[in-house]
């Protein structure tokens, strides 16, 4: 019902708007498109970094099941994460490790397989940057200066 209730508002044509201060009628002529997707389309699994075609993953409702380590990913996920590089892949990896990222893949597994792909470096530089990790050049300015201010 709800549901129902939610398409039919987004979809009626004879909605009113608000315009400077009065309503008027939205005279907007419209038509909301889902995008429809390929299921031949190439996606990555970001939890065992396999890539297969979206009609290898199992559907279950809203999720797609990862026919390789079984992880249940979005559609958008599956369709987004191949199109980033190493360092919006990095931020992505920052951003969900709240959500057990690292829980759900096999760590050796999946660092090796980064390394195959040609792409570790740039990771690990992006996501060390993202945590707040220092770097050498930026430990020896501190100890030059520590040195100096003793």
């Amino acid at each position: 019902m709800k549901y129902e209730q939610l398409w039919n508002s987004e979809t009626d044509k004879q909605q009113t708007i608000f315009v400077n201060g009065q309503i008027q009628k939205n005279n907007r002529k419209y038509i909301i498109e889902k995008p429809k997707i390929d299921f031949n389309t190439k996606v990555l699994c970001p939890f065992c970094l396999t890539d297969n075609t979206l009609d290898k993953f199992a559907k279950d409702r809203a999720w797609y099941k990862c026919p390789n380590c079984n992880n249940l990913l979005t559609l958008k996920t599956c369709v987004n994460i191949i199109k980033m590089n190493p360092k919006q892949f990095a931020k992505w990896v920052f951003e969900y490790r709240l959500s057990g990222f690292f829980s759900k893949i096999k760590f050796k597994e999946w660092n090796q397989k980064l390394w195959e792909l040609g792409v570790s470096q740039e990771f690990w530089e992006e996501y060390k940057l993202l945590r707040g990790d220092t770097t050498k050049e930026e430990e020896e300015k501190f100890n030059e200066y520590d040195n100096q201010v003793k």
